[in-house]
Order: C-alpha cells, then sequence, then structure tokens
C-alpha cells in the first residue's frame, strides 16, 4: 500500500512493510558531483509532483576491503549522488515519536544504509518510534583534508562526511514531524565507523542543539590531527600525478580513478598510522578537538549516553591477517614491543607487563594461545579502554552515562569468534532473520530473547534517556569507582568493573605516553 508525506521540498511517496510505513531514498542534499564534488551539502532542490521513495538508493563509492568478506551484503549501486536517507514509522498520525537516527559503520570507507541489518522496520514497530537511517560521503571523498595545501581551493572544506551528517541531522530536525517522529527527542546510534561519528559529532559545536541522546556502539574514538591529514592528502595526490598547488584537479578526475588512488594511499600509510587513514579531522573549527579530548575537557553536549563494546571486538583480525595463526610467544612479544612503550614503571617491559596480565584472564577470557591473546589486546587498547574512557569521562559532565559489553557468542561452531566487532548490530535492529551473518548467527529462541531485550533498552533510552526496563531489570548508570556495566548476553546481568585488570593496564600505558608526549 503506497502511502504520501509532504515535505519542505515536495511530496514523496512511500510504502507498507510489515506494519510500518518505510520511505526509501529520501534526498537531504543536493548531489555532490561535479563543481560540488569537495564542497559541503547543499539543501535539496525542491521538486514537482510526487516523488517515488520506495526503493534505497545507490550507496558511496567504496572499495571493499578484506574485511568486507565476514559482512556479505547486497550492496549493488555506487554513486557520487549518495547524500540520502531512509525512514520508517509506525504512522504519519502526526503523534510525536522518539527518534533514532542510525549512522552506519565501515571503517569510513565502506557500508551504506540500504543493509538488511539495519533494516528499521521491527525497531520502529516494536518501540512505537521513528527509524531514519543515514548515509554520507566516504573515504577521500568524504574525510580528504584538503585546506592545508599549497593552493588549496579556499571553498573546499575538511569532513565533508561530518558535514553531511550535519546535514542529515537537520532534515531531521525540519521534516521527521510530518512522519510521525519527534524533532525534540532524536537519539544518535551508530556502530564502529559510524559510533566514532556520533563521538565526533558530540565533540562538534555545528551539531548542538540536532540531536537530544546519543548510544556509541564499539567505537575507538579517533581523529586525525591537521598534519597527519594533509599527509594523507599529498600521498594520494602523488597518486593521481597532480601538483599540490593543483589539487582543484581533484574536482575532475574520474571517479574510479580517484577511489583506486585511495586504495593506493591507504595501502601506503596504513603501517604508519595507527587507525584508519582516512577518518575525521582535528580542523581546528569543524571539529576543534579530538572526541577523548573534548569530553576531558568538558566540551561536549552534557546528554544522556549509552556506550558499550562487544567482548571479543578483534577476533575478526584471524580472519584477514594469515600470520596470526602461526603467531608463537616470540612474536607476540615483538609485535607488543612495537604497539607499547618500552619501559613499564616496575623496571620490566610494557610488552612483558602486558603478558603477565593477559596470561592472568586467559582462562576467564577464553584465550588459548598468542593469537588470541594478541586480539584480547587490541580489543582493549582500540575498543574497551577507549570505551570505558569516554563513560567516565562524560559521567563527570552529564550522570545519565550508562555502559554495556556484548558478550553474547554464536554457536560452538563459530565460537572462535566470540563476541566479534558489529556482532551486536542485528540484535539491536531486530534482524536475525534477515542481516548479512545469518550463516554464523543463525536465529534462535536464546538469540530472539536477547535481541527484543537489547532493542527494549535502546527504545527506553531514546523515550526517557535511561536503557532500564522490565526485560533488564534496573540498569545503573556508570560511575567510578564502580564502574557497573551491563553485560548483554543469554543471561543479562550487571557486573562492577569489568576487565578491571585490562583497563589497568591501559591506564598505565596511556600514563606513560603522556609522560613521554610532555616530556
Amino acid at each position: 500500500m503506497a502511502v504520501t508525506v509532504e515535505t519542505r521540498y515536495g511530496k514523496i511517496r512511500g510504502s507498507s512493510d510489515g506494519g510500518v510505513h518505510v520511505f526509501r531514498g529520501i534526498p537531504f542534499a543536493r548531489p555532490p558531483v561535479a563543481t560540488r564534488r569537495f564542497r559541503p551539502p547543499e539543501p535539496p532542490e525542491p521538486w514537482p509532483g510526487l516523488r517515488d521513495c520506495r526503493s534505497f538508493a545507490p550507496v558511496a563509492p567504496q572499495q571493499f576491503s578484506p574485511l568486507s568478506a565476514l559482512y556479505p551484503a547486497p550492496i549493488e549501486e555506487q554513486s557520487e549522488d549518495c547524500l540520502y536517507l531512509n525512514v520508517w514509522t509506525p504512522s504519519t498520525d502526526g503523534t510525536p515519536r522518539p527518534v533514532l537516527v542510525w549512522i552506519h559503520g565501515g571503517r569510513f570507507s565502506e557500508g551504506g544504509a540500504a543493509l538488511p541489518d539495519t533494516n528499521g522496520r521491527r525497531l520502529a514497530r516494536r518501540g512505537d518510534v521513528v527509524v531514519v537511517s543515514i548515509q554520507y560521503r566516504l573515504g577521500a571523498l568524504g574525510f580528504l583534508h584538503l585546506g592545508d595545501l599549497r593552493g588549496a581551493d579556499p571553498r573546499g572544506a575538511s569532513n565533508l562526511g561530518l558535514l553531511d551528517q550535519i546535514a542529515a541531522l537537520e532534515w531531521v530536525r525540519e521534516e521527521i514531524d510530518a512522519f510521525g517522529g519527534n524533532p525534540s527527542n532524536v537519539t544518535i546510534f551508530g556502530g564502529s565507523a559510524g559510533g566514532t561519528s556520533v563521538a565526533s559529532l558530540l565533540a562538534m559545536p555545528r551539531a548542538r542543539d540536532l540531536f537530544q541522546k546519543a548510544i556509541i556502539q564499539s567505537s575507538h574514538y579517533t581523529a586525525l590531527d591537521r598534519q597527519a591529514a594533509t599527509r594523507v592528502a599529498q600521498c594520494l595526490l602523488e597518486e593521481l600525478e597532480i601538483e599540490e598547488r593543483d589539487s582543484v584537479k581533484l574536482r575532475d578526475i574520474p571517479l574510479d580513478s580517484l577511489v583506486r588512488a585511495q586504495r593506493r594511499t591507504e595501502e601506503r600509510l596504513e603501517a604508519g598510522f595507527a587507525d584508519l587513514v582516512f577518518q575525521p579531522v582535528v580542523d581546528g573549527e569543524l571539529l576543534p578537538k579530538a572526541p577523548l579530548e573534548a569530553v576531558r575537557e568538558g566540551a561536549v553536549a552534557p546528554i544522556p549516553l549509552l556506550v558499550g563494546s562487544n567482548l571479543d571486538e578483534m577476533t575478526i583480525l584471524d580472519a584477514v591477517d594469515p600470520t596470526l595463526r602461526n603467531l608463537d610467544e616470540a612474536g607476540l612479544i615483538e609485535r607488543m614491543e612495537r604497539s607499547l612503550p618500552a619501559q613499564h614503571p616496575s623496571g620490566t617491559s610494557f610488552a612483558r607487563r602486558a603478558l603477565e596480565v593477559y596470561r592472568c584472564s586467559r582462562e576467564r577470557r577464553a584465550l588459548s594461545g598468542p593469537a588470541e591473546l594478541w586480539c584480547a589486546l587490541e580489543s582493549d587498547r582500540r575498543f574497551h579502554y577507549t570505551t570505558s574512557r569516554m563513560a567516565e569521562l562524560h559521567a563527570a559532565l552529564e550522570p545519565r552515562t550508562y555502559m554495556y559489553q556484548f558478550r553474547w557468542t554464536p554457536p560452538a561452531t563459530h565460537s572462535r569468534l566470540g563476541a566479534f566487532h558489529g556482532l551486536e548490530v542485528p540484535f539491536v535492529f531486530g534482524t536475525l532473520e534477515e542481516h548479512s551473518l545469518h550463516g554464523v548467527v543463525p536465529k534462535s529462541h536464546e538469540a530472539t530473547a536477547l535481541a527484543r531485550r537489547v532493542q527494549d533498552a535502546w527504545i527506553a533510552f531514546s523515550r526517557t534517556g535511561d536503557p532500564s526496563h522490565p526485560g533488564l531489570g534496573s540498569w545503573p548508570a556508570y560511575a567510578a569507582p564502580r564502574r557497573a556495566t551491563m553485560i548483554l548476553d543469554e543471561s543479562p546481568r550487571t557486573e562492577d568493573a569489568p576487565l578491571e585488570d585490562a583497563r589497568l593496564f591501559w591506564q598505565e600505558v596511556e600514563e606513560a605516553l603522556a609522560t613521554r608526549g610532555s616530556s
């Protein structure tokens, strides 16, 4: 059954799907093509008549990484004309419902808003809420920093992908009431790069007042400084054989050539970058400070916050790094020595201290060998410790700060992966029957029961700023020294200070790095 809605830009037609109305491929900005490539988003052009919004729009241009094989999804059409969003709503009757806006992940270089994992139908229907999923420019098109190059176009901008997200949120503020949503009760949520986007939006003055609550799933809260981001831009120009003073020529490079040069740039620089090559940039204007630094200084929006990570985030490394399978203890120590400060205050090396800490937690975390120890160390470094820092720092600004750890493990045939990166997404959306990982995470009574509890927590948080509900019971706020954390497993429960030994170790690492940086 077709359904129509009047927006400021014109009428649109959607369809009904499983008890909700869905509108796909709604433009929230003009196509960022031709002279608008590498420019901030502009409001969409009004259209005459009735616009058909029953099909998803193309995703942003992208090349798939080895990690893509773990998350097979039917991404078919790509285009620079990608600034569209989707809306699922129980009704357009004018009732002001909470709004949840999903920002997809994918290393800031992959993904889209049309994946079956993030179909908003079940979440909207279960919670009587409006669900929105948005797209944004990826890779070089979305996160190339050109402002510090010689001969840079003064009309260009950094963080175009983040500006796209802001434009989508501005559309939500202006239009969502026509879809049955309350523009004064908007929760942004995202996973992986989408979680980092949420953390960045919290730190961006321009994003203030566009949302009232935030959920961060499996983020590691990073951003490049201007010097590193300029190095990335220079490398891309070298790959395209463009002089720095002629960077404006990037607007005219064929898309395929640009995307291939982006991949070569990533391959050249990844070894020297601790994190992603293309990601948000601390430009001093749109993003004045990196997310953790901003919250540490009290420069983020003091709003209710729900944060968390998955116990075994980095076990996916085993699937894309064949050297891990033959890793022995000597190789493990060598890796740790490269990634950790040299000297621990006790006199031993940080690598040896790490080995002691993770051996002690081996039984509790089912770590059976060097590869598992390395994945656990990386899970803590990239996700668990930074998540706990975000929660602790934000709790000083806003007591309604809550933390979770997702520990549900797939059946025995896939148990070596544990609760890996991205596993929580189909539980949040209730898409266990249709998500791209159904071969690894088949639907079961236990999984379905947990999915309902997780959905109800996200829904309760969007309504009240508190994720407590009868299916989980009381969810205490997070604060030191208790550090109460909701464990999302077949039997959800609250644990105080989980993985505390690892958290204390990474606190020592952070303090050592800070001391070295100030000396």
